[in-house]
């Protein structure tokens, strides 16, 4: 098994000469193994090895744990970061479940002390059995093919050596070389759904179709990954992610199997994002003419002809900055004010006879019933109208600039200026360019 493990390590670059690791050590049988066979590796790596414990207080044994895995830590002069949080009030004020709430505190104590420590690699006890029943959690969950691929042994700086070794291994491994461990009870509990799985989803499995059902298994969502490998490429190869917004013809060409994966490399969080929800993006995004959905951690726009992937919808907040002689900085624009006696006009440029001015000059964003009496137009217009004739996308129209005054608009920025009778000076001569 050592050989195995050391083969897993070195071909896949897991641990690197002289780098600093951690192991999430919780003392049970797997992550015991993992730490003899690490302690016996570690003179041939050369790495520097400290553990990490966390307490969850589920179990009237779990200080007894703790303490367990603190002196482990004493008998082999290791380093422990050894914590202690209330995992059951966690889960209840933040309304996850026991699973969830414990994963969460552990990843986030282990990335404090990753970046603390100069931590390079942490070590994970997961293996064949554990990764064979995330797919089955993810399975009956719904999950996209990601999921049915189940964990992965390099994962960023996350590393799972035993990944590939099942657990009947494991336990051979413990007994042959004497190893101490503790036991988990709550691991017998079937009300949780990973031991109800595991206890009696795949041991009928295995009554049924045998033992090495679990490496079959395996070697199933082996393959999947291979696709999801190929499949990534092929996105991040063809279409540009760093995008916001696609126009939607573009995207209704691309077939399901694209434009689903498109769908999840777009979403920030992929947690528990389900095949069913995947699909209603895909319709919403083929189908509809307009309106919104959430997915994952991301708000999907249809407006008009363009699909946006959005972190949040747009705020309708009102800007309003007033211009003084000089230059003016607002909305993204350097905005020259001056007063000459000659009228300027040309594509940046625009003059207003000072008398026919209503109080201040401002730069501000729109509101509801703007109009304006634009140039070569007869009668007054919309903003609103306006906009939508020019296929402004509705998350953008509050970010356009409009050149008012107390009453009346003179300039939608880049759209259309106003038609400005009586020309006489002096005048207030505004430019308006990006800054």
């Amino acid at each position: 098994m050592i050989k195995t493990v050391t083969d897993i390590i070195l071909n896949n670059e897991l641990i690197i000469k002289d780098e600093k690791v951690l192991l999430s050590f919780s003392g049970g049988v797997d992550s015991s193994v993992m730490l003899d066979i690490l302690l016996k590796l570690r003179q041939k790596f050369k790495f520097e090895l400290s553990l990490f414990h966390l307490n969850h207080n589920l179990r009237i044994e779990s200080k007894s744990d703790q303490i367990f895995c603190e002196e482990q830590a004493r008998k082999y002069g290791l380093k422990i970061f050894s914590c202690s949080e209330n995992v059951g009030e966690f889960a209840k004020k933040k309304s996850l479940s026991i699973e969830e709430a414990a994963r969460n505190i552990r990843y986030s104590i282990i990335d404090s002390i990753v970046e603390k420590e100069g931590i390079q690699k942490v070590v994970l006890a997961h293996h064949l059995d554990d990764n064979v029943e995330t797919f089955f959690l993810n399975l009956f969950r719904g999950s996209a093919l990601k999921g049915l691929g189940g964990m992965r042994i390099k994962n960023g700086i996350f590393v799972r050596p035993l990944l590939k070794t099942t657990k009947s291994s494991i336990y051979e491994y413990a007994n042959k070389h004497n190893l101490q461990f503790v036991e988990d009870k709550t691991n017998e509990d079937n009300v949780y759904s990973r031991n109800k799985i595991r206890n009696i989803f795949i041991e009928q499995i295995k009554e049924e179709y045998g033992s090495d059902i679990i490496k079959r298994i395996s070697n199933t969502m082996n393959l999947l990954r291979n696709d999801e490998k190929f499949f990534d490429k092929y996105i991040c190869d063809n279409i540009d992610l760093d995008k916001s917004f696609y126009m939607k013809d573009e995207l209704r060409l691309l077939d399901d199997v694209i434009l689903n994966r498109l769908i999840l490399k777009k979403v920030l969080s992929r947690k528990d994002v389900t095949f069913k929800q995947i699909m209603s993006a895909n319709r919403f995004i083929r189908e509809s003419d307009t309106g919104k959905v959430f997915i994952g951690n991301i708000w999907i726009l249809n407006q008009q002809d363009k699909i946006f992937f959005l972190d949040k919808l747009p705020e309708n907040t009102e800007v309003l900055y007033k211009l003084k002689l000089g230059n003016n900085h607002s909305l993204g624009l350097k905005i020259n004010y001056r007063i000459s006696d000659d009228a300027v006009f040309d594509e940046n440029t625009i003059s207003i006879p000072i008398e026919q001015i209503n109080g201040d000059l401002i730069i501000r964003s729109r509101r509801n019933g703007d109009k304006l009496f634009p140039y070569n137009m007869s009668g007054t217009k919309k903003v609103k109208d306006l906009l939508i004739d020019e296929k402004i996308p509705l998350i953008y129209r509050d970010e356009i600039p409009i050149l008012a005054d107390d009453v009346r608009i003179y300039w939608v920025y880049n759209i259309r200026k106003a038609h400005i009778k009586d020309l006489k000076g002096p005048f207030a001569v505004i430019s308006i360019l990006k800054d």
